[in-house]
């Protein structure tokens, strides 16, 4: 008897039709995610880098406020911190590729914003400000559980990592002075958070 066939799987080098999306432990997709994400991806064309709305919520799933105002390739959102955390992100599969996320663990904490900042400032940003998501807020969230010592070293390592990158340089170096002066803006409102969760 012959060699029994086996059957054979093509894989596409670079499977530009998909998608990569992110989930924390402290994020909750709602049953519309993934569906808003297709209408959105067949809309833009297969974006390379694509953003749904999301709403913040404490523990009981009660909205505090929503991230839904975001305009498509609007860049100066990065100046002023990360409204896109890692929830409602979709990285198309050959820009996730070629994008990583820095794995320094002294930027943890920030190598999301870092990320998005790289990627936008070369592919741009689409959006659909669609609900899709909720970010659960709690006291032991882990971003606001630092020292001022690692919160200053976070911002130091975060500016320098971004920008290492030619297409940040040409885009946001204009605006180096603000992105520094919200970081330090963000360092002193954490720092206070976590004195105020220490005493109470």
């Amino acid at each position: 008897m012959g060699k029994e066939l086996q059957p054979v799987i093509t894989v596409p080098k670079e499977p530009r039709g998909l998608h990569r999306t992110f989930l924390d432990s402290d994020d909750l997709l709602y049953p519309n995610y993934l569906q808003n994400a297709l209408e959105a991806i067949a809309l833009y064309k297969q974006p390379p880098f694509l953003h749904l709305g999301y709403e913040v919520t404490d523990s009981e799933l009660h909205s505090k406020t929503s991230i839904n105002r975001i305009k498509c390739d609007d860049l100066c959102i990065f100046i002023k911190g990360n409204p896109l955390s890692c929830i409602g992100v979709f990285l198309r599969y050959d820009i996730a590729q070629q994008f990583l996320f820095n794995e320094d663990r002294d930027l943890s904490g920030s190598e999301d914003w870092e990320l998005w900042i790289r990627v936008a400032a070369n592919y741009g940003l689409r959006t659909d400000n669609r609900i899709s998501a909720a970010l659960i807020d709690h006291e032991s969230r882990s971003v606001v559980q630092y020292s001022q010592e690692k919160l200053v070293k976070r911002k130091e390592l975060a500016m320098q990592y971004a920008f290492q990158d030619r297409a940040v340089q040409e885009k946001f170096s204009i605006h180096y002075h603000q992105i520094e002066s919200y970081w330090d803006s963000y360092i002193a409102l954490h720092l206070v958070l976590s004195d105020q969760s220490t005493q109470g």
